[in-house]
């Protein structure tokens, strides 16, 4: 294509939509059977697309549901919800199909997928090794595997100091990266650059799904009772319920359990058949 126009590879091949809708069709029409192989590619995108939109939905649908479980039981409820839920989410589409839907999904594409996803990441790393204990996390591990073999500790080692030093401050790193990106860099399509409040839209539709950390933290520690700090330490504490349903911890608790010992007055009460007992005895030894 680059050759055929007389231009650059980087002015034929561009980034974000404009590769997958303009910049490969052209290119396909160029190869031997361009029909075939357009129909291909188009089903190829539509697969993903379909494909991405199962794995949100079921993302969606299985935390509601199990922080709802009445939704289970009842069939009439549950379809309810997920119509509710396609309806909301078709809503949502219709602004990327206007005339200026190109331009919401560049701005979406560009702050949406960015630093919200790697600082709740980076939360959910801090939370499981400071917080829930990066030693739990490993037992619980080893308590659903259940047979642990023996080189399984060794490797659980090397996600230990992953858990703990190599992933937050390599996550520090990509979110203070992004930032200065973003920040130099001025979004555009096209030949049309992206205005101050613009970036400024585009940030807090990123940092929105952020929020989330926030307000469920205050809903947890609303729900505790003494001072802040009482409310904070009792939020942050690890809870072990899920053992209790779990078999294989239980089992494996059962094995390493020593036997309750109770020490208590060692008394005897002797009956007609411990006398019995006796004289058969007295009588087999003579």
């Amino acid at each position: 294509m680059a050759w055929r126009k007389g231009v650059s590879v980087g002015e034929v091949a561009d980034t974000g939509p404009g590769l997958a809708f303009v910049a490969y069709p052209e290119a396909l029409a160029l190869l031997p059977g361009s029909v075939f192989w357009s129909i291909m590619f188009f089903l190829m995108l539509f697969m993903l697309g379909v494909d991405t939109l199962f794995g949100n939905m079921e993302g969606i649908t299985t935390a509601v549901l199990d922080e709802f479980p009445r939704l289970r039981q009842n069939t009439l409820h549950k379809s309810l919800f997920l119509g509710s839920l396609c309806f909301a989410f078709y809503l949502m589409g219709l602004l990327l199909v206007t005339e200026g839907g190109i331009y919401w999904f560049t701005l979406i594409d560009s702050f949406s997928t960015s630093f919200g996803l790697i600082i709740i990441t980076l939360f959910m790393c801090i939370g499981i090794s400071f917080f829930y204990g990066v030693n739990q996390f490993c037992q619980d591990i080893i308590d659903m595997i259940r047979h642990c073999p023996p080189w399984c500790s060794k490797v659980l080692i090397y996600f230990k100091a992953c858990w703990v030093f190599c992933t937050p401050f390599l996550l520090l790193f990509i979110l203070a990266f992004i930032f200065i990106e973003m920040y130099n860099t001025s979004l555009h399509y096209g030949s049309y650059v992206y205005p101050r409040w613009g970036k400024a839209l585009g940030v807090c539709m990123g940092a929105t799904c952020c929020l989330q950390i926030l307000i469920w933290a205050i809903v947890a520690i609303c729900k505790e009772t003494g001072t802040l700090k009482d409310r904070f330490q009792k939020a942050i504490r690890p809870l072990n319920s899920w053992r209790v349903n779990n078999p294989n911890s239980t089992i494996r608790a059962a094995e390493h359990m020593e036997p309750e010992r109770v020490e208590a007055p060692f008394t005897v009460t002797l009956t007609d058949m411990d006398f019995h007992a006796m004289t058969w005895e007295r009588g087999s030894q003579a």
